[in-house]
């Protein structure tokens, strides 16, 4: 029988970070707003106020439900995409790639919400992936991405 020889598991080309907490908050969000707006468009004529709603109160009211869970779903869409040759960095609405040989540093300072990837010219990006208030879940994010900065500049 041939030997086996422990080898170091392989780092995976591509890892993906997101942040926790407010993912669960947007996906909570959501639905109860959907619902909630739903409901109220959908029984508004039964009410006697003394108040007269037609259809297109109604169909108003749920539209602005359905506004408002996309509204709680962006929340959901920050992620930091590392690979071998940069970040791709996405926030709440814009998209960043990054190279490695872009990114000066990767900080994330007392009191403050997110990290920030340094760049030229006292500049940074924000990294939204990685939240403060994430606790234990931020600590091991922002040493993963280290660790990929370190090993993708060697210097």
């Amino acid at each position: 029988m041939a030997e086996q020889t422990k080898t170091e598991p392989a780092r995976p080309a591509t890892v993906v970070l997101r942040p926790h907490l407010i993912r669960i908050i947007g996906f909570t969000l959501a639905p109860i707003l959907a619902i909630a707006f739903g409901s109220a468009g959908i029984f508004m004529r039964v009410t006697y106020t003394g108040a007269h709603f037609r259809i297109s109160d109604q169909v108003a009211m749920v539209i602005v439900g359905l506004l408002l869970a996309a509204g709680a779903l962006v929340l959901t869409r920050p992620r930091l995409i590392i690979t071998e040759d940069g970040v791709d960095v996405r926030g709440f609405i814009a998209r960043k790639q990054l190279a490695w040989t872009e990114i000066l540093g990767i900080s994330f300072p007392d009191k403050a919400y997110f990290a920030k990837l340094d760049l030229p010219h006292d500049e940074h990006y924000p990294a939204i992936a990685i939240q403060s208030w994430d606790g234990p879940r931020a600590v091991k994010a922002i040493r993963i991405l280290r660790a990929r900065y370190a090993a993708a500049r060697p210097e």
